[in-house]
């Protein structure tokens, strides 16, 4: 009876030990290393590189400071593997990587993008022509105002900021046609994919039957070539260069919206957020309580600095909502002739999710 007991374990630790051959059979160790580099070709430290199936994490490693990573992972044999490299502030990068024995490391190195982040403000409050474009008090604050927000918050900190005056005093130079145009010309000729641009604007409107555009310091006066009218469809002409994954423009101008007629047919629309501050044929307020252009005090520091205390990953579309609320509320208890159809307007082809921050920028 004992012998028979004894052949029976025997014959299960057998059938336990042979049980797990086959499933042992089904994995196998990988090795992946490599560099990660920015768009510079600077080995990037600091960057987090994973391997997965789905969503399954097999491995992961952070690069040193030579941008070098090393992966090892018991792995199951015959599915699907993706390598991404990532880091904050950059774009990521995914390759498809084969599962197989363990043998000589599979060599994979990346080039992620830096996002960079540039902005060109424009405020003018004295014009070459002030006679038929009176003085305003309030522009220049609002460049000023964008760029200590853009220059200064916590995890936004853009990395080129220029602004043009009516004067150079304080700025990159005065805010002519030609120079905006050039300033705007050279921002999105640096930037490439990963990368976001913004354009403020605060000073006059322009619109004459059809035509839309923005009133530099000459306007209609023209320095350099130029005619001081920067046309809907030069705004067009610029911009639709852009490889850039976000742009922000913000005009702060009587009869803004007509613009966006023009910019609907950007062929990069989906990476736009367009918001003004008056409607095709309406004016936009000076806000005397506050120092700024009404919209510029409602979007900026009500709804994004006060409500949304500067959250750099905070959706637009909330922020605008916010804003358009208190622009609303304000003007019709304190201008008489204020009507709805001087609203605010945006436009955001984008969708959901666009910010200025790193969050939402999709891989190169």
């Amino acid at each position: 009876m004992r012998k028979i007991s004894f052949i029976l374990v025997i014959l299960f630790i057998a059938t336990l030990f042979f049980a797990t051959i086959p499933t042992l059979a089904y994995y196998n160790y990988v090795e992946y290393e490599g560099y990660v580099k920015d768009d510079w070709y600077n080995k990037v430290a600091g960057a987090k590189v994973t391997l997965k199936s789905g969503y399954i994490t097999y491995g992961k490693d952070y690069t040193d400071a030579n941008g070098y990573y090393y992966i090892k992972a018991l792995v199951s044999q015959g599915i699907s593997l993706t390598l991404t490299a990532s880091k904050t502030d950059y774009s990521s990068q995914t390759k498809s990587v084969p599962s197989r024995s363990l043998g000589e490391p599979y060599w994979y190195s990346f080039g992620i993008k830096y996002v960079e982040k540039f902005a060109v403000l424009v405020g003018i409050n004295t014009y070459h022509d002030s006679v038929h474009y009176p003085n305003l008090q309030y522009c220049e604050n609002d460049a000023n105002d964008w760029d200590n927000h853009l220059s200064n918050s916590a995890g936004l900190k853009f990395n080129r900021v220029e602004k043009y005056f009516d004067s150079s005093y304080g700025c990159d130079g005065k805010a002519t046609e030609y120079n905006v145009k050039q300033a705007l010309n050279d921002m999105v000729d640096d930037a490439d994919s990963g990368d976001i641009i913004v354009f403020i604007f605060s000073g006059h409107g322009y619109k004459s039957g059809e035509d839309y555009g923005l009133c530099m310091w000459d306007c209609e006066m023209g320095e350099q070539g130029e005619n001081g009218i920067l046309y809907d469809t030069e705004i067009k002409s610029i911009f639709e260069q852009s490889p850039a994954e976000k742009m922000f423009l913000f005009f702060d101008s009587c009869y803004s919206f007509g613009i966006k007629d023009t910019l609907e047919n950007l062929n990069n629309k989906d990476t736009l957020f367009f918001s003004v501050a008056a409607n095709y044929n309406e004016l936009a307020f000076e806000d005397k309580d506050h120092y700024n252009g009404c919209w510029t005090h409602c979007f900026l520091e009500y709804s994004w600095q006060d409500y949304y205390s500067g959250d750099i990953n905070e959706d637009f579309e909330y922020i605008y909502q916010e804003a358009e609320d208190q622009y609303d509320e304000y003007w019709l208890d304190n201008v008489d002739d204020y009507s709805q159809y001087q609203s605010p307007k945006r436009w955001n082809p984008y969708g959901t999710g666009f910010c200025l921050s790193k969050y939402g920028i999709t891989p190169p």
